[in-house]
């Protein structure tokens, strides 16, 4: 019978232990990384492509979804849903997408500020901060002519969303881009499951209601604040630009 000198008992049991020491360290690498991992359907992990319902939803429009890599960051807003930027195509080559690279300022600011009651007046930098900070759609021509229409939503990517800000062209009016971005909106934001999408129209309710919106049930329990002066951030007088405001996460 083999029996092991004490040395190397002791070099064996020294292995044991490193061996059960580093599966441990190795078992919690891995926890501690699965944690970091994102989960599908988390914020960090938008889904890459069009669900089944959100598909269909453009296809019975008569639209075409598809999505292929954006420049998200690049230019303005966080724009793309998570790290690509959806496009969809109308029968009439007109373009619709999540790219902020794609959004002329200077034209959605002229829009807003002199043609939108909700938004006259409104600084170029606010109208470019807003952007920054949005999910942002616009409606573009398949020739050079550009920009038709836009809208933008304010959303967590979990549990709510803005619809805001949105306006067509007047030259581009009664041809159903309205109704179209609506739908192509709801339709991008239904992979999150988000609880609510929100908006307020004054007159543009069957546009909304064609995207599932309807009014809301208890009115009473909703509240606000209105911002007694200009939202526009205070200026750098030395650089005129924008002082972060409290709330701005870049601060």
């Amino acid at each position: 019978m083999f029996v092991p000198s004490l040395d190397r008992c002791g070099r064996g049991l020294r292995d044991l232990v490193t061996m059960a020491a580093a599966r441990a360290t190795g078992q919690r690498i891995l926890h501690h990384l699965g944690e970091l991992t994102p989960r599908v359907g988390d914020v960090t992990d938008p889904p890459t492509s069009w669900t089944p319902s959100a598909s269909k939803s453009l296809e019975l429009a008569g639209h075409r979804p598809e999505q292929h890599p954006g420049s998200a960051g690049t230019a303005l807003g966080a724009g793309a849903v998570g790290s690509r930027a959806v496009i969809t195509t109308r029968a009439d080559g007109l373009t619709l997408d999540t790219d902020p690279a794609r959004i002329d300022l200077d034209r959605v600011h002229h829009w807003l500020s002199t043609d939108a009651f909700w938004a006259l007046g409104r600084s170029r930098e606010t109208v470019a901060r807003s952007i920054e900070h949005s999910l942002v759609f616009g409606v573009y021509t398949p020739d050079t002519a550009g920009q038709l229409a836009f809208a933008r939503v304010v959303t967590d990517y979990a549990t709510f969303g803005w619809l805001c800000d949105v306006y067509v062209a007047r030259e581009a009016r009664g041809q159903g881009i309205g109704t179209w971005l609506a739908e192509s909106v709801v339709a991008a934001l239904e992979p999150y499951r988000l609880k609510r999408l929100m908006l307020s129209t004054v007159d543009a309710h069957e546009v909304y209601a064609h995207a599932g919106s309807s009014a809301v049930s208890e009115p009473g329990k909703l509240m606000m604040i209105t911002a007694p002066v200009s939202s526009t951030a205070p200026t750098d007088p030395a650089t005129g630009a924008a002082k972060p405001l409290p709330t701005d996460p870049k601060r």
